[in-house]
Parts: C-alpha cells; structure tokens; sequence
C-alpha cells in the first residue's frame, strides 16, 4: 500500500464524516497511533474526536480497490489528454506547434485554470 494514497483516502474519511480536515500524517502504514489529522486550531473537541475515531475505525480493506481506480483515473487521463492532443494537432492545417509542444501548452493552460 502506498502512503501517499493512505493519507488521501484518510483524508477524505474524515472530510466525507463533516469534519473540515487540512491534511493527514501516516507516519507508519502498519501504526495507526502514527496516523495524525491536521485540523483547524479552532476546530471543536467534537470534531478532533470524531476526526481520531474515523481514522482508527478506517477500513483498510477496501484501500487496494481505490488506489487502483485513482491510478487507473490517472492513466485515463493521460490517455485523453493524449487523443485531445493529437486530434487537435491534426485538425490544424498548418500547424506551428509540434505535437509535443501542443501538450505541454493544453497542460499549462489546465494548471493556469485551476
């Protein structure tokens, strides 16, 4: 299991129970007494209570399943991102970007968007 995909799926454990979360620590995958959520300073006792016991009662079980469809989301959309690129590539009559620097300006432009 991944860590970084742990701490994600935590995250949105803890989120999903209405609790605002800023971030999730694992410190040891096999440890859950490592496993931190990083709350507001002014978040209730109530919600660092029900932040602590949605990550000790986390069920791991289904993790694999996620981190396979959050990888497999990835490659979907490098796949698209690819079919995107060379259909306009090829609907341009003469183009002055090669296909490669047609990518990298539609992936400027998404990071520029959010």
């Amino acid at each position: 299991m991944a860590i970084p995909f742990l701490a994600q799926a935590l995250q949105q454990a803890v989120q999903a129970a209405g609790v605002i979360c800023l971030g999730v620590s694992v410190g040891s995958e096999g440890d859950r007494t490592t496993w931190r959520a990083e709350l507001p300073v002014d978040a209730s006792a109530a919600d660092r209570q029900l932040a602590a016991t949605t990550i000790a009662t986390f069920d791991l079980a289904g993790l694999p399943t996620r981190i396979l469809d959050a990888r497999a989301l990835a490659d979907v959309d490098q796949l698209i991102l690819k079919a995107v690129t060379q259909a306009l590539w090829e609907a341009i009559p003469a183009p002055t970007l090669t296909k490669v620097q047609l990518r990298a300006r539609i992936l400027a432009l998404y990071r520029a968007s959010l």
